[in-house]
């Protein structure tokens, strides 16, 4: 198909080329002696809507990631908030801050609704500002996991920075490190906190049965 009949067909069902907000090849060639292109585009209804080629996260691929965001409404979907990883040094901090200006709040004379009041607003300043200056924003997605930790993390902007097949199987080792550990920690916690280890079990649980089986089963 040539550029002028895609354009075309683009116009007949009412679409524009969206532009992406830095210019970048979306093909990279594995071949030095060929160049990078541009073979990946978008199109949509709306032509100021741009995109984002994501060079960064193409990994092996010789394809990077084209982003966009897209307006839904009237609900909002809210895809990024603050978190404190657990057992992090940030939680030890966190609670050490806490604990540390609760103890210096002096409230040995309340004695009025706006002593109280302000001591209220005190106990909640000072949550407020540990945990955000512990907390960090991440970005919820469909590839957002549990068990991803810093180490992870590390080794995938290692891989990103010299694009080494050995930084590559680095990362995956971290994942699937990460991976054991983490679902290691949950089959200890069911086993020996909730006692009941055939929770892990999936065939010890309560099976659906079909629908014709169902009505006869309950009478």
């Amino acid at each position: 198909m040539s550029a002028i009949t895609l354009t075309e067909l683009a116009d007949s069902f009412n679409l524009t080329r969206s532009s992406p907000t830095s210019l970048s090849p979306t093909h990279f060639s594995s071949i030095e002696s060929h160049d990078n292109s541009v073979i990946d585009l978008i199109f949509c209804t709306n032509n100021s809507t741009p995109h984002i080629i994501d060079v960064n996260s193409r990994l092996p691929s010789d394809h990077p990631p084209l982003i966009m965001d897209l307006p839904i409404h009237p609900d909002y979907i809210n895809y990024k908030k603050r978190v404190l990883p657990k057992d992090s040094d940030e939680e030890t901090a966190f609670i050490s801050q806490v604990s540390e200006h609760l103890v210096a709040l002096d409230c040995s004379d309340i004695h009025s609704t706006s002593c109280l009041n302000n001591i209220s607003d005190s106990i909640s300043r000072i949550f407020n500002e540990s945990w955000n200056m512990n907390s960090k924003t991440v970005w919820i997605t469909n590839r957002s996991k549990e068990w991803w930790n810093p180490h992870c993390s590390e080794t995938l902007l290692t891989y990103r920075r010299t694009k080494d097949r050995k930084d590559w199987w680095a990362f995956r080792a971290a994942t699937r490190a990460a991976k054991c550990s983490f679902f290691d920690a949950r089959i200890h916690e069911i086993a020996s906190t909730n006692k009941r280890p055939w929770d892990l079990m999936e065939w010890v649980k309560q099976r659906k049965l079909p629908a014709i089986e169902g009505i006869h089963y309950q009478g």
